[in-house]
């Protein structure tokens, strides 16, 4: 499941940095992997939630926190604005 996931998202962010011209990370294999890696790691972030057995109100911390590093992570990486 979580695998479907990551394709569906690593597809829509090539589509996102090729209609936007955010390009950094479409060069060669390792920008492919990158994107890959970090999508996986941003959808196996939210589902320690569960695995770590925390309320409902501890995981929405928890997922807005995960949410908003990684949205800086890739305002970096893309050279977007932070905000």
């Amino acid at each position: 499941m979580i695998d479907s996931l990551i394709d569906i998202d690593v597809k829509y962010t090539f589509r996102f940095m090729q209609c936007t011209g955010r390009g950094a990370l479409t060069d060669d294999q390792t920008g492919a992997l990158m994107v890959h890696m970090l999508s996986n790691a941003f959808y196996s972030g939210l589902f320690e939630t569960i695995r770590h057995d925390l309320s409902r109100q501890e995981a929405i911390v928890y997922a807005l926190r995960l949410r908003r590093f990684f949205r800086m992570g890739w305002a970096d990486l893309l050279g977007m604005e932070k905000g």
